[in-house]
């Protein structure tokens, strides 16, 4: 039987199971799937880019460019995982991160333990590291993934990250000033989200004034609106 034979399989095996056991059998049930899904996206991980080098180099032989054979590439993927093609630009470069410089961290993932977005959150922190300091990183955080949170793992990747290459981490601060922008996009219900991506600095500053003005406006009795209210 193919691999793709055994995957619809088990997909059809999960879909006739019930839910008749104890509350502690269903807890232990949801664990094991969990730990299943993070086996899972490290396969994905293992056959992006896999797909994602052989069938770039294909295309590439045949004449078409680079640049079109990996946007060829990234649809493609986008479009088995029924995603954006953006997102499949990320999932084909998080593939190659994972597969070629935090090897160790693709396999605590294949044995269940941590996450597909927490792979994500170290290779987004370490991004601009040389392949021998995210070797570093790959080797001290893989022993430790599965007993740490999301937030924990982002704030040790990026600990790390300063302590190999400090330097690396300003430059990074200094360009990321010049992303600063206000975005607006649709909400549910006739709202929209209007987002200020800000410099630490000016961004405290914004909001503490809007909780100031908020706590300020709420001190009134006949106002019964909640502080978000208020500072929106």
């Amino acid at each position: 039987m193919s691999s793709t034979a055994q995957a619809i399989a088990f997909r059809a095996l999960l879909a006739g199971l019930g839910t008749t056991g104890s509350d502690a059998d269903l807890i232990d049930e949801i664990t094991a799937l969990e730990q299943l899904t993070t086996a899972i996206s490290a396969r994905q991980a293992r056959l992006t880019d896999a797909f994602a080098t052989r069938h770039r180099a294909r295309l590439i032989e045949n004449g078409m460019a680079t640049a079109d054979a990996r946007r060829s590439v990234c649809a493609q993927i986008a479009l088995a995982r029924r995603d954006s093609p953006q997102r499949g630009s990320r999932h084909v470069g998080l593939a190659h991160t994972l597969v070629h410089e935090l090897p160790q961290i693709l396999q605590v993932m294949e044995h269940g333990e941590g996450s597909e977005w927490r792979a994500t959150l170290i290779a987004r922190e370490t991004t601009h590291l040389s392949p021998d300091d995210r070797a570093r990183i790959d080797a001290a955080i893989a022993p430790h993934l599965s007993g740490w949170s999301d937030q924990h793992t982002a704030q040790q990747a990026r600990g790390w990250a300063h302590r190999l290459d400090p330097n690396g981490a300003a430059d990074r601060a200094r360009q990321a000033v010049t992303d600063r922008r206000v975005t607006i996009r649709p909400a549910p219900d006739c709202m929209t989200y209007l987002t200020a991506l800000l410099p630490l600095k000016e961004g405290v500053s914004v909001y503490g004034a809007l909780h100031r003005a908020a706590m300020t406006a709420n001190s009134t009795a006949d106002d019964h609106r909640s502080k978000g209210q208020v500072m929106a």
